[in-house]
Order: C-alpha cells, then sequence, then structure tokens
C-alpha cells in the first residue's frame, strides 16, 4: 500500500508501509524520506522556524549536545533536553540578547539504518554564520547521531545527539 505526503508544494515524497522493508525500493523511499526530514530541521534553524523544528521530534524525543575534550580525555555534555525543554529553550531564545547573524547549515546524511519502524542516521554538519556586513565564516563543524521512530506515516527524531567539533563559540546559537 502507497501513501502519498506532500512536504512542500513543489516536492511530493512517496511514503510506503515500514511493514515491507526487505524491498529494495520502499527501503529508499524511506531513506530519502529520513535525509529530506534531517535536511529540513537545518533550514528550519536556519530560518528561525523553532516550532517546526520541534515538531519533527517525537513527543518522547531528546535533544544532546555533547563535545570530547582532549584536555581531560573525556567527552562533556553541553546540554540535555526533552523535547518539551528545547521547545522553550528554542523559544524563549527570541527574547534575549542574541547574535542577528544569518546561520546557513551544510548537512550531508553519512548512513542511514532501517529496522522496521525504528532507524538511525549519522550527519556530517558544517555551520556558516553571515555577519550584518555579509562577512561569511565557519562557525561550528559535527555530527548528528539520529534515533527515529515511523510514526503515522512520518518519520519524527526521537533522541539527537550533536556532537560539536567545534569547542570555542564566539556566540551562542542553535546546533
Amino acid at each position: 500500500m502507497i501513501h502519498l505526503a506532500y512536504t512542500d508544494p513543489n516536492l511530493m515524497v512517496i511514503a510506503t508501509r515500514v511493514s515491507s522493508m526487505a524491498d529494495p525500493v520502499n527501503t529508499l523511499v524511506h531513506r530519502e524520506a529520513i535525509r529530506e526530514l534531517i535536511a529540513r530541521i537545518g533550514r528550519n534553524l536556519d530560518a528561525k522556524k523553532f516550532d517546526d523544528v520541534v515538531e519533527s521530534f517525537s513527543t518522547q524525543g531528546s535533544y544532546t549536545v555533547r563535545a570530547y575534550s582532549p584536555e581531560i580525555n573525556k567527552h562533556m555534555v553541553w546540554m540535555s533536553a526533552s523535547r518539551e525543554q528545547l521547545h522553550r529553550l528554542l523559544r524563549d531564545s527570541v527574547e534575549h540578547v542574541h547574535d542577528l547573524a544569518e546561520r546557513t547549515h551544510q548537512i550531508n546524511v553519512d548512513q542511514i539504518s532501517i529496522e522496521g519502524d525504528r532507524a538511525e542516521a549519522n550527519t556530517t554538519f558544517s555551520l556558516f554564520r553571515t555577519n550584518l556586513r555579509g562577512q561569511s565564516e565557519l562557525f561550528a563543524v559535527g555530527h548528528y547521531r539520529d534515533q527515529l521512530l515511523y510514526s503515522g506515516n512520518h518519520w519524527l527524531i526521537c533522541n539527537r545527539t550533536v556532537e560539536v567539533r567545534t569547542r570555542m563559540f564566539t556566540v551562542p546559537t542553535p546546533l
């Protein structure tokens, strides 16, 4: 059984039942839907559409930012938030002093594994910052480690771990 879901007026994404993942075409359709979800989250972060970012997470979703410190030879957790905590943090950020520069995510989904209604995706990202004078610079690099759930007729992020390689930030920004 095939269901059509429109994620964008100019883009049609075909979502099929997850039960037949042995079918290579079905697997490719689901991989593309996951790839589109991850890219859409980046675009929504860039556009500061934070409600849309949060809607990409399951109700029990979580978001963690961590970095490895060679000085202490350990991973550090910089932030760990539930979906609701992430929503409040992003929603309230516009009411605080914040950087007016634009952000542009460059996202490359490196690997997707699908098992039934669950999936994992590993993604490399670069985040560029363009200041008010129009000068752009590389702001951050890292990886997204996503665990996903097929719910209804679409994929949602259950858990996202952002592993940043950049550890020195001049201003805070959603990653």
